[in-house]
């Protein structure tokens, strides 16, 4: 076997054309040649742009809101323009009209309620109002008017009162007043007032047959008080919590007495245990002192 020259193989195998041919080596491609000053000019206009774009996004964030509150706190297109009114007996509708006329024009936005429910408290028959403002030109205004419990008899005139024992208003001189009772006796104080009121509820809370029929509450004293019921044929005179006391047996009485006797003056419930009879003299009737107790 002859040996055969290693230059001639190495030329045999790159000449044989059944061999591959081996991949040519490329060089890494080089990055065009840039100067730093460029670089960096192109790095701020980047930021820069950046920049601008978030003031821009804020200002249209911010400011379209703003643009947008205050169009709306002046613009002509939510001004009051139409008042709806539930009023009451004693608040006519057109004196609501007229109460609020000064507001009419003004920007409901802008409006404060309070001030309106305000300048209806001016009415003395107002003790409230719902107030809504109905977008975008009407108010709703809802009357509560207050609610008198009895007619306080004065030295000059008559005025309602309500539970608290505040005046209202004064009655005029041709005014009947149905369903409410009469105070009399010189009160001036208001816890003077809520003191008869409170002697006038009870018969109503222990749910007495003639109690609706209350016609007057006249003070005797600090804690004395004369009722005059229509249904009753003489006055009942009550301190605090007597009719509770007898109220067991208070309607067996009234009974009896019906009964028993034609002419009364009045039925004296102020003593503990014991009811007392005041006989009609002046009708010569003859009715003892006392009534047997029925405790």
């Amino acid at each position: 076997m002859s040996a055969v020259p290693l230059s001639r193989e190495r030329d045999s195998a790159v000449a044989s054309p059944h061999r591959p041919r081996p991949a040519l080596a490329l060089e890494p491609a080089q990055a065009p040649f840039r100067r730093p000053g460029v670089v960096q000019r192109h790095r701020r206009k980047r930021r820069l742009l950046g920049a601008l774009k978030l003031f821009v996004a804020a200002v249209f964030l911010v400011g379209a809101p703003v643009a947008f509150a205050a169009w709306a706190l002046t613009t002509p297109h939510l001004a009051l323009q139409e008042l709806q009114v539930r009023a009451a007996d004693r608040v006519p509708e057109v004196w609501v009209e007229e109460a609020l006329s000064p507001f009419v024009g003004q920007n409901l936005l802008r409006m404060s309620l309070s001030t309106v429910g305000l300048q209806l408290s001016e009415h003395p028959w107002v003790a409230g109002a719902s107030i809504r403002k109905a977008l975008p030109h009407g108010l709703e205004v809802d009357i509560v008017p207050r609610q008198p419990r009895a007619v306080l008899e004065g030295s000059a005139e008559r005025s309602f009162v309500d539970s608290d024992g505040r005046v209202i208003a004064s009655l005029s001189a041709e005014e009947t007043v149905v369903g409410l009772p009469l105070l009399r006796g010189g009160l001036s104080a208001p816890e003077d007032v809520r003191r008869a009121l409170a002697v006038a509820a009870e018969p109503g809370r222990l749910g007495l047959p003639w109690a609706a029929t209350l016609q007057e509450v006249e003070v005797l004293g600090k804690e004395d008080f004369r009722l005059t019921f229509a249904a009753l044929p003489y006055p009942v005179l009550v301190r605090s919590g007597s009719l509770v006391e007898k109220e067991k047996y208070l309607e067996r009485v009234l009974l009896e007495i019906a009964s028993r006797y034609r002419h009364v003056k009045a039925l004296d419930l102020r003593f503990a245990r014991r009811i007392v009879l005041q006989p009609d003299g002046e009708r010569g009737n003859r009715v003892p002192d006392r009534f047997p107790s029925r405790g």
